[in-house]
This record gives structure tokens, C-alpha cells and sequence, in this order.
């Protein structure tokens, strides 16, 4: 019999697939440019948002200001559908924002599930459109995986069909959006049923599911220690491990190697691992680890998110003058300590999320920059959300308008 050297977990098979499971779902609606509510993510590693508008197109979806990457959109006369994914999101609650071309119509929902593949999560993604009483696409997928769709109708309900799980599922006088998901096999039809013949349009794609690691971790954490970030892992027996390495990203999505850790090689005892970064990103930093056998073969974990803060924070300074301002007069706004030579999106909303204004300013060598802004007369007196973003760092000011 033909010897093959793997890294493994005693009694754990590396064909075996853990399940997808559903952690939470939310929805709104509304017209404007954008359309902003609130998600809870307790447990999911992989965030999905349904988008339907009307006229318009999609600009962008964030959570927690970082941006989602599009599935798939279709088009179909005056209507879109469209599927968005954010691997690793912040657990917690925070704010979903869609942004659109320009004033619409917006119908969203958003559902987060644990035990995707943190590596390559999705499929291939298939879409359709026409003009029926049915909405329906097929698409390939597998055991363990399950198959999720967003579906949209122009002025008509929708209803899922048998068989799947709706998570989210708005709107009819004008348009809907409505998701669910269906478990994998190597061929699943989504459908859904429209109570009048209508344009609708329809995206469905695979979510694939976690494999067993050949070394399952027992655990996997970062903490904030001092200026730096401490990783901490521990496996169980191991055969063949050759090494570990430690990757980072800004964003999820693009990894970098900083550092390799050499494994025990065989071990039937209980092992603990430490690396610390001492170089962290500021802002939000995403980690994985990459286990190595003796004979090349790799696999990866999921991916730990925590956030870092600049060590002198503390002189962090966002200033903002004069404030309150009438509407037409022009504010200047001061930044100070701000990461260097990058381009900062200043961004104004009202408390109830719309944005009223944008610019882009951009700090020097030093992390600094003062600009000088014009309120503009339309903007209607009353508290303002100041907002400055750039790739890693936000920070934000109340504005009083009289």
C-alpha cells in the first residue's frame, strides 16, 4: 500500500467537512442614496448582503466601514440584484451601509454564518433574469456546503420556494429583495414565487464549508500586549508538522507571511504556541495560520480579526473649527498623528446616516492635514456625524450646524 505523509489530529478524518450554520439575519429598507441599519454578529465568519434597487446602481456596501466585495449583480430593465460577502467580520453590532449612484429605492438584507471556508468560501456564482411568475437558477455545489441566493421582483411579492430557508425577504409595491439558503448537493435550484408575472432577477452561489484541519486547533487568539499584538495557539497530537507560518492582512482578503513557526514534528501531548507581532497594522488586523507537512502539503485556519490601536493615540487629534457654523460659512478641519501620506475620506451625516457631504483630503509626511470646508446652504440646521476614514484608521467629530 502506497504510504502518504499528512499532518492529522488522531481519530480526526481529513474528508470530513463541519457544517455551515446560520448566526444571525437583518434587513431595511428605504429611499436615498444610502441605506444604513444595524447587524449582530455573534458567531458568523463570513458576513452576506442582498441588495434590490430600483434605477440606480450599486456604489458600495461596508460594515463597520470596511468594504464588502460584490458575488454578483444582475440587471434586469429599471431593477438589480446583487450578493455581497466580507469574510472575518467584527463580531458585535455594527452599522451596514449601502450606498447607491444616486437617490432610489434600496431593499437589503444581511445574514452572517459560521463554519465557512476561511481560504476560498464561495463558488461559482450563476444569475437570471426574465419576466414570469417564477424566479429560479441553478448552480453546483457539494455536501457540506449549502447554496445562498438573493432574489428581487419590480413591483410584485415574492415567496421562497419549499424546501429552502428564508432569511430576509421585503418590500412588493415597488420592489422586493428576499435571501435564503439550501443545503449543497452537486446540482440545487433556488426559486422563488412572484404573485403576478413581473421582471425579477435572481444571484445564487455556493458557500463552502470548513475542512478539518490535519491539525485541529484547540484554540487560536490574539491580545493586545503592550505596542504589539500576542498570537496564541494550541494543537493536540500531531504527526509530520513540519511549521507553521503566521499571515496577516488589512482587509481579509490579501495575505502576507510575517513570521514562521517550526512545528514539533510528532507529538501525542498537548502543544502551545506564541508569536508576537510587533509590527501590527493599526486599525483592524486579520490573522490565519498556515500548517505545513514534511511533504510540502498545506492547509489553513480561520481567520482571528482584533483590532489595533496607534501606540500614541493619545495624540490623536481630529479637530474641528469653527464649531457650531451656520449653514453657507466655511470649518476647517485639523488632523493630527494620522497615518502618513494617505488619502482620508471626510464624510458628514445626519443622525440618521445619510451622508449630506464628501471630500477627500490626504495627511503629509507627518500624519497631519488642515483643510478648509463649505457647508453648504442646503444642509438644514441641526447635529452632524463628522467622519474621517482612511484604509486602517477612522475617527469622528459631533458637528453642530445653527
Amino acid at each position: 500500500m502506497k504510504s502518504i505523509l499528512f499532518t492529522v489530529f488522531i481519530l480526526i478524518s481529513l474528508t470530513i467537512k463541519a457544517s455551515i450554520t446560520l448566526d444571525a439575519t437583518s434587513y431595511s429598507s428605504g429611499s436615498g442614496n444610502n441605506l444604513t441599519w444595524s447587524h449582530t454578529n455573534t458567531t458568523g465568519d463570513i458576513l452576506i448582503v442582498s441588495v434590490s434597487t430600483k434605477d440606480q446602481s450599486i456604489s458600495s456596501v461596508k460594515y463597520n466601514g470596511t468594504s464588502l466585495t460584490n458575488i454578483s449583480t444582475i440587471t434586469n430593465n429599471s431593477m438589480r440584484v446583487a450578493l455581497y460577502y466580507l469574510i472575518a467580520p467584527p463580531t458585535g453590532t455594527y452599522n451596514i451601509i449601502v450606498t447607491t449612484s444616486s437617490s432610489t429605492n434600496i431593499f437589503a438584507g444581511a445574514s452572517t454564518y459560521s463554519g465557512v471556508d476561511q481560504s476560498s468560501p464561495i463558488g461559482t456564482p450563476a444569475s437570471a433574469k426574465a419576466q414570469s411568475n417564477k424566479a429560479s437558477i441553478t448552480v453546483s455545489s457539494s455536501a457540506g456546503d449549502i447554496v445562498i441566493d438573493a432574489a428581487g421582483s419590480i413591483q410584485t411579492t415574492i415567496t421562497v420556494e419549499a424546501g429552502q430557508n428564508q432569511n430576509t425577504n421585503i418590500g412588493g409595491a415597488i420592489i422586493s429583495n428576499g435571501s435564503s439558503y439550501k443545503d449543497g448537493t452537486p446540482s440545487v435550484t433556488m426559486s422563488w414565487n412572484l404573485s403576478q408575472s413581473k421582471d425579477w432577477g435572481i444571484v445564487a452561489v455556493s458557500l463552502r464549508s470548513n475542512s478539518v484541519l490535519p491539525i485541529e486547533l484547540i484554540s487560536f487568539n490574539a491580545k493586545n500586549i503592550d505596542n504589539n499584538i500576542e498570537l496564541n495557539w494550541s494543537t493536540l497530537a500531531e504527526i509530520n508538522n513540519n511549521y507553521f507560518s503566521v499571515e496577516r492582512s488589512n482587509n481579509s482578503l490579501e495575505f502576507e507571511v510575517i513570521s514562521q513557526i517550526k512545528g514539533l514534528g510528532n507529538s501525542n501531548s498537548l502543544n502551545n504556541y506564541s508569536f508576537i507581532d510587533s509590527k501590527p497594522l493599526i486599525g483592524y488586523n486579520y490573522y490565519r495560520l498556515r500548517q505545513t507537512d514534511f511533504d510540502g502539503k498545506n492547509t489553513v485556519s480561520k481567520i482571528i480579526t482584533i483590532n489595533y490601536s496607534k501606540p500614541n493615540s493619545s495624540q490623536l487629534n481630529f479637530e474641528i473649527y469653527p464649531n457650531p457654523i451656520s449653514a453657507g460659512e466655511n470649518t476647517n478641519i485639523k488632523i493630527s498623528n494620522f497615518e502618513v501620506n494617505t488619502e482620508v475620506q471626510i464624510i458628514i451625516r445626519n443622525l440618521l446616516g445619510q451622508e449630506v457631504y464628501s471630500k477627500v483630503i490626504y495627511t503629509d509626511d507627518l500624519g497631519n492635514s488642515l483643510n478648509s470646508i463649505n457647508i453648504d446652504n442646503k444642509i438644514t440646521a441641526g447635529t452632524y456625524i463628522l467622519i474621517g476614514s482612511s484604509l486602517n484608521q477612522t475617527i469622528n467629530k459631533y458637528l453642530v450646524i445653527k
